[in-house]
């Protein structure tokens, strides 16, 4: 295999003069060789042919009046007018066949360019490289990019579904919490009503018993009241009537007592000694009663005017018979005017004591 290649293997310089005798160029001691370049025109932004060669541009010589199409490959004599900036002039057009023909030399050119001109090799394949490697990374690049738009497109995708997913959810939540909610609150809401409904029925039934307990109550009270009245009323006619007979029997009993008294003083007595100490007697018997605050009552007490007298604590009262006395007996009744105006007895009302001081004097006490 290395001795097929050692076989192959050309000199450049000699085939380049070879070519320049076969297209008819003078060599110019070789110094042409120098100008000579392989280009491959393609159509620039302004319409006119042009080939790009690392940071170099080199168009077609307006002047050239070969017919060269797009996507051609021609040897060309390069005039460079700037470090950037240059002018091709046509010399021969490389057909497919004869780049095909020597593909199997391709590595010994290489090789032999690589070996004479290594400075001018990476010179041309440097801005080559750097355009190969940046145009690659562009595409490396992109193709993360659009690695990368399309997982966030996938991502938000799946976000978008997921965020769908739970506003879903959320909304499938909330709406059965609303329904919850106005479940409940229909609920509360038909409590309310009975509770208020059992209430109102409560309120009226307690209104309707607490009536009818206050009317039978109203009648009971008013039943108690008439007949309290009419108790009062039989009371109180009772009480006249028994009143009434009590003073008509003390009455009586009063006169019975002092004509019985006058009979026994007739028959026993024949004195006056006698007769005063059997009225003693007889009188020891008899009630002292004071009827009102100016009146009092007993048999005791003979018609005509009497002197009263009373002691400084106001607890006696004498009574003497005195025809110029102030206080007046009639029918067993002495009136003492003013008497009610003063604390005299305890201004008591009833049956008190008494008893003879003398002949003439009678003295009440408390």
């Amino acid at each position: 295999m290395i001795e097929t290649r050692k076989e192959i293997k050309m000199d450049l310089i000699d085939l380049q003069k070879k070519f320049l005798e076969e297209n008819g160029v003078e060599e110019e001691d070789g110094k042409i060789l120098t100008k000579l370049m392989v280009l491959l025109f393609k159509t620039g932004t302004d319409g006119k042919l042009s080939c790009n060669t690392g940071t170099k541009k080199i168009s077609l010589d307006w002047n050239c009046k070969t017919a060269v199409q797009e996507n051609e490959t021609w040897i060309c004599k390069v005039t460079m007018k700037t470090g950037i900036l240059g002018y091709a002039e046509p010399v021969r057009k490389i057909e497919v066949s004869e780049i095909m023909a020597m593909s199997g030399q391709m590595q010994s050119i290489a090789n032999d360019i690589w070996s004479r001109k290594k400075k001018e090799v990476l010179e041309y394949l440097v801005p080559e490289v750097d355009s190969a490697v940046e145009q690659m990374v562009k595409e490396r690049m992109a193709g993360v990019e659009d690695e990368c738009r399309r997982k966030q497109s996938a991502l938000e995708a799946e976000y978008e579904d997921r965020e769908s997913a739970l506003e879903a959810e959320y909304e499938s939540k909330l709406s059965q919490i609303e329904s919850r909610e106005s479940k409940l609150a229909c609920r509360e809401n038909n409590l309310i009503s009975e509770m208020e409904s059992r209430l109102d029925d409560s309120e009226k039934d307690l209104r309707i018993k607490y009536e009818r307990k206050a009317s039978e109550l109203q009648e009971k009270m008013a039943a108690v009241r008439s007949r309290e009245e009419k108790l009062i009323n039989e009371k109180s006619a009772m009480m006249s009537y028994y009143e009434s007979q009590n003073q008509a029997l003390r009455k009586k009993l009063e006169e019975l007592s002092f004509e019985l008294s006058k009979l026994r003083t007739g028959a026993v007595c024949n004195d006056d000694s006698d007769r005063k100490a059997v009225e003693r007697t007889s009188s020891a018997n008899a009630h002292m009663l004071r009827i009102s605050g100016n009146e009092f009552k007993s048999p005791i007490f003979k018609e005509g005017r009497y002197s009263v007298r009373i002691n400084s604590e106001m607890t006696k009262i004498r009574f003497t018979h005195d025809n110029m006395g102030f206080a007046i007996c009639r029918n067993g009744i002495i009136a003492v005017p003013g008497l009610n105006s003063i604390d005299a007895l305890g201004n008591r009302i009833g049956e008190l004591n008494w008893t003879m001081v003398d002949d003439k004097t009678v003295e009440i006490s408390i």
